[in-house]
């Protein structure tokens, strides 16, 4: 392991968030680790953001409109001066020895260009799960552990505690679902510099996206370790109010990669169709009763891709029946139909 203490830049996306937005840089402020910059990023923000974030002494402070979380992720790391670049939302909080650890990883294991970690998750009462992760993504939960993911593991000894850790090539692994957490992550800044930064037109897949890039050029490490206090509310990107965007970002992001990565897909293509085929299918049951015409197109781009289901007859009723019927049966059978 090296000794120096190479800067960390922390990079906050800022959007409407006055009321804890000071909680998540006191955490940054926290760290053990004695070289962080931090830059928040005001995207635009119509409350009293601007002020709070400003009354940090210790925050550069970099203002633009509007542009959405990837837009105000490129500002930030453009302005970054650190070796690494940690991401962080403007309403989680981070462990303390967080940055630390993860800079032990980068300086132990130059191949490796994004570090990630586990996370709990905390709401009004506090901390319901310890290990989010295995909740949080379902590649996670079906798996008997992230061995399943990472060729390698060995054990970090830092600072009296002994966390395990994974690392390897995840190129083609990431291909077929994301298993890392954005808030979670430490990135080289060698890497970043090859690339051009998030996709905003991904809307929110672009994290996603970005990983898979990033991990083509280096390898990827995960301390299996919750690092980071990832806050559930109402209003964050991944409520279910947000769910139609979701899905339909999500479809976004699989077309973009079946056409940027088909080389490395074309031995499995089959089980790739069938998975775009479910996005269309999950995306055309959300839309069937409100935009029968997009769900419409979405039904015969999963029928294409994965064959007749069962299931799409279900969204063919909802999307050919007419909205004042499907209010009365929704009536008469309860608010879980259909």
């Amino acid at each position: 392991m090296q000794t120096s203490t190479p800067l960390v830049s922390v990079v906050i996306p800022c959007y409407n968030c006055a009321p804890l937005v000071g909680e998540t840089i006191a955490s940054v402020l926290a760290q053990s680790y004695p070289h962080i910059e931090i830059i928040a990023v005001n995207d635009g923000s119509t409350d009293n953001t601007a002020e709070v974030l400003a009354s940090f002494s210790q925050v550069v402070l970099v203002n633009q409109e509007n542009g959405g979380l990837a837009a105000a992720r490129n500002f930030g790391m453009q302005q970054a001066k650190g070796d690494y670049i940690v991401w962080l939302d403007a309403d989680d909080l981070i462990e303390p020895d967080k940055i630390a650890l993860q800079v032990a990883v980068m300086q132990g294991y130059p191949p490796v260009v994004l570090c990630c970690t586990d996370f709990s998750a905390f709401n009004e009462q506090g901390i319901f799960d310890h290990a989010h992760s295995r909740c949080y993504y379902s590649r996670i939960q079906q798996a008997t552990g992230l061995a399943d993911f990472y060729p390698n593991q060995t054990v970090l000894s830092q600072a009296g505690r002994t966390i395990p850790l994974f690392y390897g090539d995840l190129s083609d692994e990431l291909l077929w679902g994301n298993i890392i957490h954005p808030p979670t992550v430490m990135l080289r800044r060698q890497a970043v510099e090859q690339l051009t930064g998030l996709d905003g037109t991904l809307a929110q897949g672009t994290d996603y996206e970005y990983f898979i890039r990033i991990s083509q050029l280096g390898d990827v490490a995960c301390l299996d370790c919750p690092l980071l206090r990832y806050r559930c509310s109402a209003q964050q990107m991944s409520a279910d109010q947000n769910l139609g965007s979701i899905l339909r970002a999500n479809v976004k992001v699989l077309e973009k990669i079946e056409r940027d990565y088909y080389d490395k897909i074309s031995q499995h293509h089959p089980q790739f169709q069938q998975r775009i085929g479910e996005a269309y299918l999950k995306a055309a049951r959300f839309y069937a009763a409100t935009e029968g015409r997009f769900a419409w197109q979405l039904l015969a781009k999963a029928v294409r891709r994965s064959g007749y289901q069962p299931y799409m007859l279900l969204i063919l009723f909802l999307i050919l029946t007419p909205r004042r019927l499907l209010a009365w049966l929704k009536q008469r059978k309860g608010q879980q139909w259909p």
